[in-house]
């Protein structure tokens, strides 16, 4: 026979449905045991602050314990005890309290009582003298902050007070400082086995103080170079001299002629400048008048480097030095610079040679009529490379080529399109050496802050592990280097990030080398992400004329440091870097961008008007 038994709680009761066959059904009602007793466990007291948590267990009328039954919690006198529905008991202020807790209708106590807290023991001791520098004779009052280990201030404590050195100073039990003799004493205040202290300084009576200052001699003349010493002498203000007193000396101006601490003057320059002696607030003063020597006339001029190289549209920075008859070098004076050709190379009035056309020619240094020169070599710079000698690896396909014949030149729907702004021109130059006569120009006016470009243009395009970019740049003479050195070309986006940019390094008008920039990389190959021409160090670009460039760009596979980058300039192999991994995963090259941004960061101003000219940018990929 099989069985199934249902069981349903209600109100109360069980009821057991038990099937004995298919033919008949029994019903047995189970009435569930009541609460008859509640008994309360909590301890018979706590400090005001405490927390506990109360038991209530509630029993049948055997003594059965009951598991889940509810229980409502109550106390006598929340101002003394609280009590939360959960049974959480909060002491709150001294006294007696009882807690009540109910279930279906039965209730248990239980009594506790409320003790006050213990007072804090006193953690630190902080004493503060006022006034903490006192004469012989003199009172000061020690005061005493007590505190708990929290920090918390405590009062009616008992203080005692004692003086490290009683010979100097007492202290009485009211915090009362007596100053006796000079010195120093630390006066201490300790309660509790804490103590703190603080210092009091004792000094003697103040001296008899000055009242005037005289120096002599009062009124010196020197040449520049010579020296004189000054006495000052301290008075009462009845007139009697003063001996031990600190002299302070100074100088109006230390340009015409300085002072020591004892008083020697050393004339520096034509002028008159007031020298003063300072003892306790009161001055007195020496007025010396210095007189400049006959400067050494010029008996020679020498010009450094003598005999530079450089080539067409390069600049050198020469200098001059004077000397007298005695050899001595001699400064501040006036140089007048000379070019007998301006066609082979030009000079500067502050010495700086640009190379104009091959050839050499003698730049002369004059000053007081005395001349030094320097000879000076220009050189033709090499043509670019015949059409077929580029340095395109084998097996590349056309991404695109763009000869700047306008701005809109490949622009949207041309695929792949370009992006370029307004304030880009397009000017004639015949001497472009990829496509002429037309080039494009980014202008960087006076005034230009560094840090930003004035324009760019820009393609993207499928992505390609090795690209190969070509195109001729061509810098204004006057080009001026940003402080920071760099002055980017263009980029090169890997995995859409631009992880390569060309820039010239370079500060104000001195020689500008070719780097190749790497940032952002996930590995940069030994040294760091500046690479300048290692293959040739020579390598400059020149200021002025057109130079071709040339760049290999391999990304690297997956998770590997096998990315490249080689740079020609006019079609020498001048800096090659490996061992790069530019991106976690396998690198494809997608954007081309040309953005010239002057420097870094800082504050640099272009001086004046400057140009960057590029001719035909052409760019080819392979995977």
């Amino acid at each position: 026979m099989s069985m199934r038994t249902l069981i349903l709680a209600v109100t109360g009761f069980v009821v057991s449905v038990a099937a004995c066959s298919s033919y008949g059904t029994s019903v047995e009602f189970k009435t569930q045991a009541r609460v008859a007793s509640v008994s309360v466990s909590l301890p018979s007291s706590l400090t005001a602050g405490q927390k506990t948590r109360g038991v209530a267990i509630t029993k049948d009328s055997v003594g059965a314990i009951l598991t889940g039954r509810p229980v409502s919690w109550f106390t006598s006198s929340g101002a003394v005890a609280s009590v939360t529905d959960s049974g959480l008991v909060s002491a709150v202020a001294p006294g007696t309290a009882v807690v009540s807790a109910v279930s279906e209708g039965v209730s248990g106590q239980a009594t506790m009582a409320v003790l006050p807290p213990s007072p804090a023991p006193v953690a630190t001791v902080a004493v503060v003298v006022t006034p903490s520098a006192v004469v012989v004779g003199q009172t000061a009052t020690a005061t005493t902050t007590l505190s708990d280990s929290n920090g918390n201030l405590l009062s009616g404590r008992v203080v005692t007070w004692s003086s490290s050195n009683a010979n100097v100073a007492t202290v009485d039990a009211a915090g009362s400082v007596l100053a006796k003799a000079s010195g120093s004493a630390m006066i201490q205040a300790t309660s509790e086995g804490k103590s703190g202290a603080s210092a009091l300084s004792v000094s003697a009576p103040a001296p008899i103080p000055v009242a005037s200052v005289s120096v002599s001699p009062a009124s010196p003349n020197l040449q520049v170079g010579a020296s004189v010493q000054l006495s000052a002498v301290t008075r009462d203000g009845a007139g009697n001299v003063l001996t031990g007193r600190t002299i302070t000396w100074s100088s109006a101006s230390n340009a015409i002629a300085t002072v020591s601490t004892s008083g020697l003057v050393t004339a520096v320059a034509a002028g008159s400048v007031s020298v003063v002696a300072s003892s306790e607030g009161q001055t007195g003063s020496s007025t010396i008048t210095v007189s400049a020597p006959a400067p050494a006339p010029v008996a020679s001029v020498t010009v450094a480097p003598t005999s530079p190289s450089l080539p067409v549209g390069a600049t050198v920075q020469l200098s001059a030095t004077m000397r007298d008859a005695n050899n001595n070098v001699l400064t501040g004076r006036v140089v007048t610079w000379a070019s007998p050709n301006s066609g082979i190379a030009s000079v500067s009035s502050n010495g700086l040679v640009t190379a104009m056309g091959a050839g050499t020619v003698q730049i002369t240094a004059t000053s007081e009529g005395k001349t030094g020169s320097a000879s000076v070599t220009a050189t033709t710079p090499p043509p670019p490379p015949p059409p077929g000698s580029w340095n395109e690896p084998a097996g590349m396909t056309l991404i695109d080529e763009r000869p700047f014949n306008s701005l809109t030149e490949h622009a949207a729907p041309y695929s792949p399109a370009w992006d370029t702004d307004s304030n880009l021109s397009i000017v004639q130059d015949a001497t472009a050496p990829l496509s002429p006569s037309n080039v494009i120009r980014v202008t960087f006016p006076a005034g230009f802050h560094s840090g930003s470009a004035p324009a760019h243009t820009g393609v993207a395009f499928s992505g390609y592990k090795t690209i190969y970019i070509r195109f001729a740049v061509k810098l204004s003479l006057n080009w001026q280097g940003e402080d920071s050195g760099f002055c980017k070309y263009f980029y090169a986006w890997i995995n859409g990030s631009g992880d390569f940019f060309f820039a010239s390094n370079g500060v104000g008008s001195a020689p500008l080398q070719p780097y190749s920039m790497l940032q952002a990389v996930v590995t940069f190959p030994s040294g760091n992400g500046n690479w300048g021409p290692d293959l040739v160090p020579s390598a400059r670009i020149i200021r002025g004329q057109w130079q071709t460039y040339e760049f290999v760009l391999v990304g690297n596979s997956a998770g590997t440091a096998d990315g490249s980058v080689d740079t020609y300039l006019d079609g020498v192999h001048i800096t090659h870097v490996g061992g790069i991994q530019w991106t976690s995963g396998a690198g494809t090259w997608d954007t081309f961008e040309f953005r010239p941004i002057w420097g870094g960061t800082g504050s640099t101003l272009v001086q004046s008007t400057q140009t960057m000219d590029m001719d035909d940018v052409y760019i080819s990929g392979k995977n």
